[in-house]
């Protein structure tokens, strides 16, 4: 049997990473964890992620040797109805009484979780049997920390990883600027000045695109009761003529020729993307208040203006290519 693989707890990760992790975690920033700094956080962070008093309290963390705190076991029921499960989920960090205290971003953290599996759980003795021994090779592992530079205002993701089952992966790291995270009411001020100044994302797709991406998606863009194999042509046609209209500024010809390719083998893309975006004026919601007054852009040469100052790079490797 061969099921639809249920999506990642999105909300848990974004909580995760959502933290604000502000700062580099060091030997002396990990050595002051404590076993009640640790129980704490653990506490904040299921209150954040509306995890069950029942999954919450079921779990007893620790303090490693290297100054991590740890849950392991980790299973809970969400809406769906699904079950969400780590075998083990630790972080370790400074500032984490902001977090505790008054549910701020801490200064520093770091974050691994090993084996994510999220298990459709329909009610049915045998389904739910099926599931859950489906499941068991089908683990995610995520790994990620980042700083926030409080002088410099800037947010940065070093590095987040998540490993999908076979030979499928997602890396990113990304800088913002404008990020004021002193505070509840500086955090909500900078929300509208913020901008992302450089974003790297590679992808590796064999199978993740069409287990996480075509399934929820797909229903949305097509027509039901109509014909998919000419629909998708179409769709791709359409993204064909948008990409040809990028501005080369932006958008140089080898990023189009590899959007391009990418775009040629959906809905069954297998290979390596590599996607770096430098836009060292920033791109955030300020770029965008042009349409607040004139509607949504109805051509690509409307958009063309959005994309002033910023440089993108897209490489596309087909796995046969790869090998050969």
């Amino acid at each position: 049997m061969s099921a639809q693989r249920a999506l990642p707890d999105f909300k848990m990760i974004a909580v995760i990473l959502g933290l604000g992790l502000s700062g580099p975690v060091d030997a002396q920033t990990t050595a002051r964890m404590t076993e009640g700094v640790c129980s704490a956080s653990w506490a904040a962070f299921a209150a954040l992620a509306d995890m069950p008093a029942e999954a919450e309290g079921g779990l007893k963390p620790e303090v490693t040797p290297q100054g991590w705190c740890r849950v392991e076991g980790l299973r809970y029921e969400r809406a769906g109805p699904v079950t969400t499960e780590a075998r083990r989920f630790e972080w370790r960090g400074a500032g984490l009484d902001r977090f505790i205290g008054q549910r701020l971003p801490p200064t520093a953290l770091e974050v691994r979780i090993d084996d994510i599996r999220v298990i459709p759980a329909p009610g049915d003795v045998v389904m739910d049997y099926l599931f859950r021994a489906q499941s068991q090779h089908n683990g995610i592992d995520l790994a990620g920390s980042a700083h926030w530079d409080a002088g410099a205002r800037r947010l940065v993701l070093d590095g987040l990883t998540i490993d999908f089952p076979g030979d499928n992966e997602l890396s990113a790291s990304f800088a913002i600027e404008k990020v004021d995270l002193s505070s509840a009411s500086a955090m909500q001020m900078s929300a509208g000045t913020m901008a992302l100044s450089d974003l790297t994302l590679d992808i590796t797709s064999h199978g993740l695109f069409e287990n996480y991406v075509l399934f929820p998606f797909g229903p949305v863009v097509l027509e039901s009761g109509g014909d998919p194999e000419a629909q998708v042509a179409e769709l791709k046609k359409e993204a064909r003529a948008v990409i040809a209209g990028l501005p080369e500024s932006s958008f140089p010809a080898p990023t189009r020729a590899a959007l391009g390719e990418l775009v040629a083998d959906m809905p069954n893309p297998a290979g390596r993307l590599h996607l770096h975006i430098a836009a060292p004026q920033g791109f955030g919601a300020a770029r965008l208040t042009r349409f607040a007054l004139t509607g949504l852009p109805q051509t690509v040469a409307e958009v063309t203006p959005i994309f002033d100052g910023v440089t993108v790079e897209a490489r596309y490797l087909r796995s046969r290519e790869a090998v050969e």
